[in-house]
């Protein structure tokens, strides 16, 4: 696509002024601006839905521009309509499928030219190939089912987490208060071994993990940090005697 000289204003207001543009095939573009900057305006003189002041856009030879409205009330004439029927109308596959059977029966004329309309059946063809016609249903279905437009429940596994943390924070707090004995690496041998704990069920409830063969990564990494945290507790109660963490010197150091 190219946009060459292109200027569009209203009243006063100049929204884009002698804009060149070239957008390679296959490029992905975002557009981006603060509110009124002309974004719409824009993609609807792509569209062809408004012209410029001056300047113009070329689409190459064959193209379609299709658009996602912000608002679906406003580019669709009912609602009574599912979500599956809405984005298959996205894809001009029943209109490729109808031209197709209206040149299959211009065939059944004797006098029609059939070179001509077997050249017109095959570029059809390739267009429904383009167009995944046999597998286009699953696809959408996919991304139905990612975007959650069905409206299954997911749980917040997030928050969850933050719960979990919470809590665990404010348990090492008390510890460390009414707990003189430890020691060094004790504190947070605990806290691996409670945030593993915690991750490896908050990890069960998620349908997007990263999987190694059947196990999710994740739990396998909370599975190690509870043996980890574990053993660093069990080596802070080896030894002879409990020991304080202060000294008695240190103890009466701070005393006044």
């Amino acid at each position: 696509m190219q946009i060459k000289n292109l200027t569009m204003s209203f009243g006063t207001q100049v929204l884009f002024e002698n804009i060149n543009l070239n957008i390679p095939e296959n490029e992905k573009v975002g557009v981006v601006g603060v509110n009124g900057a002309g974004k719409t305006t824009f993609f609807k003189i792509v569209r062809g839905l408004e012209y410029p002041d001056e300047g113009k856009v070329i689409l190459k030879n064959g193209s379609r521009v299709s658009w996602l409205p912000q608002v679906i009330t406003d580019d669709v004439e009912t609602l009574n309509i599912n979500v599956l029927d809405y984005l298959m109308m996205g894809r001009p596959i029943d209109k490729l499928n109808t031209k197709l059977q209206s040149l299959y029966d211009e065939l059944a004329n004797l006098n029609c030219d059939q070179n001509k309309v077997y050249g017109e059946i095959d570029k059809i063809q390739k267009q429904l190939e383009y167009w995944d016609v046999y597998n286009a249903e699953s696809i959408l279905l996919k991304i139905i089912d990612g975007m959650n437009i069905a409206g299954t429940y997911y749980q917040p596994t997030f928050y969850y987490e933050f719960l979990w943390c919470l809590l665990g924070f404010v348990i090492l707090l008390c510890v460390r208060k009414f707990y003189e004995y430890l020691k060094v690496g004790q504190l947070t041998g605990i806290y691996l071994m409670w945030y593993g704990i915690g991750r490896f069920f908050v990890e069960s409830l998620r349908t997007d993990s990263l999987m190694l063969k059947e196990f999710k990564v994740a739990q396998i990494v909370s599975v190690i940090m509870f043996v980890v945290g574990l053993i660093m507790l069990i080596l802070g109660f080896k030894g002879s005697k409990f020991e304080n963490r202060y000294d008695d010197y240190e103890i009466e150091d701070i005393k006044f």
